[in-house]
């Protein structure tokens, strides 16, 4: 008797130690296996409806994490386990482990090509003011410079990762319990597998050690290596694991410049979603009268998601702003680039440059519209609010000051807030930088 109670004691405490150190439940179907949580039941105009399976964010970021843990830029293990017909997720960081060596490896090498670049920088600009100079000597700096802070910055959010989704998984717990499941979680779920990563080298190729000639005789990885990493053997002699190594480095470089915009916006968009389903659900109560309890628990879970978003904000907001940053840049150096040269290009080399552009015009449009799709929500809220009956304008009169006073928005290192009117500032600021530019080519052109 006394052994099967402890036996009992120590299944009940194994059962709360699994709860209490994976936080992130989903329930399972046993006959499909397709996520959702339990289904729920609700009562509307005397009519018993059953809402369809739900689903939590943090199940729907899974395939995006995974994505980033295998180029190295999330050094987290990532555990998958059921129990009870429910799926536990857990999300470790630990600083002794074979991926956080290999992200301290992967940052290590990113250190000491964008080294190389900016001595290269240095000397170009100390030997050369030229227009053509201030594009070629920049670009590998530019780059690689922004894949060494998107690592950092990936690297941090890593050892934060579990508490941010926890956080998440909290704050929008509530909400889900009264929501129908969202069409936009589809392109979530799918992760980056469904979406078509671009590899695209924007550094500019037309500095070349070797003639055209001399580029045929020339191995693949030996032409490749030299053509798009001129920076570096300027300062160094060509050696086959150089090539090889440069060629890898290069690879990883150019995801991590393509996967930090296109998690921005996954995150956003996620976030957003939430909001949307918010303001969804007041568009329904729109000019109804509502109990205070009803007003309480709207206003409840408008304060989760606004405290969510500054958590995301905190720890996004350096990625956010090296992200216009970056785009800003190849935006000016490709038009310069085009005015500059526009006489000596060939047609295949002109629809090349006028498909490179459109396409960092359009990535950049996308960060700004997708981050600021999170305050445009936020705005939408209290038109909703005002709607209500006069005699029930006490009730929400808390949750309507809250709304229309607090500004929820994504920012650049907390110098900016990313709203639609933010791209047209954009869009100014590369105006004016060109006129500049060339002006400054125009300058060295004719001294007198």
């Amino acid at each position: 008797m006394f052994h099967k109670k402890n036996k009992r004691r120590r299944g009940k405490q194994e059962s709360f130690s699994f709860r209490k150190i994976y936080p992130f439940p989903f329930s399972r179907n046993r006959r499909d296996g397709s996520p959702h949580l339990h289904t729920l039941k609700t009562e509307h105009n005397g009519l018993i409806q059953q809402n369809p399976p739900l689903e939590w964010t943090v199940e729907a970021l899974l395939p995006t994490i995974k994505l980033a843990v295998y180029f190295g830029l999330l050094p987290v293990s990532i555990m998958t386990l059921h129990h009870a017909n429910e799926k536990f997720v857990l999300y470790n960081f630990r600083w002794f482990s074979f991926r956080t060596f290999g992200t301290i490896l992967l940052l290590f090498c990113l250190i000491v090509i964008e080294t190389t670049a900016l001595l290269y920088m240095v000397t170009g600009f100390y030997y050369s003011t030229k227009l053509e100079t201030i594009e070629l000597t920049t670009a590998g700096a530019a780059f690689y410079g922004y894949s060494v802070v998107s690592t950092i910055i990936f690297f941090r959010l890593a050892t934060k990762l579990r508490h941010i989704l926890d956080a998440w998984h909290q704050s929008e717990a509530p909400l889900l319990l009264h929501l129908e499941n969202s069409d936009s979680y589809e392109l979530l779920k799918g992760g980056p597998d469904n979406v078509s990563i671009k590899k695209q080298k924007k550094i500019n190729s037309r500095k070349s050690i070797y003639t055209a000639e001399d580029h045929f005789s020339l191995r693949v990885l030996e032409s490749f290596s030299r053509r798009s990493h001129w920076f570096v053997y300027e300062q160094t002699k060509y050696a086959a694991w150089k090539g090889l190594s440069l060629v890898f480095i290069s690879f990883v470089a150019t995801f991590i410049w393509n996967f930090t915009d296109l998690f921005i916006m996954i995150i956003s968009l996620a976030l957003s979603t939430r909001f949307k389903q918010l303001n969804s659900k007041l568009r329904l109560v729109s000019g109804k009268a509502l109990s205070p309890k009803h007003w309480e628990g709207l206003r409840r879970q408008y304060a989760s998601l606004s405290d969510l978003s500054r958590i995301l904000d905190d720890n996004l907001n350096g990625m956010t702003f090296f992200s216009i940053a970056s785009n800003l840049y190849f935006i000016c150096i490709q038009l310069l680039s085009g005015l500059v040269t526009s006489t000596e290009r060939t047609v295949d080399k002109s629809a090349f440059y006028f498909y490179s552009f459109g396409f960092l015009v359009g990535r950049a449009a996308a960060v700004i519209l997708i981050a600021s799709s999170i305050n445009q929500e936020t705005l939408n809220t209290p038109k909703h609010l005002y709607s209500c009956p006069h005699y029930s304008y006490c009730k929400e009169q808390r949750f309507m000051m809250e709304v229309t006073t607090d500004s929820v928005a994504l920012s650049g290192l907390n110098l900016f807030n990313i709203t639609r009117n933010f791209l047209l500032a954009v869009a100014g600021a590369v105006v004016t930088y060109e006129i500049v530019l060339l002006q400054f080519e125009t300058t060295n052109t004719n001294p007198s």
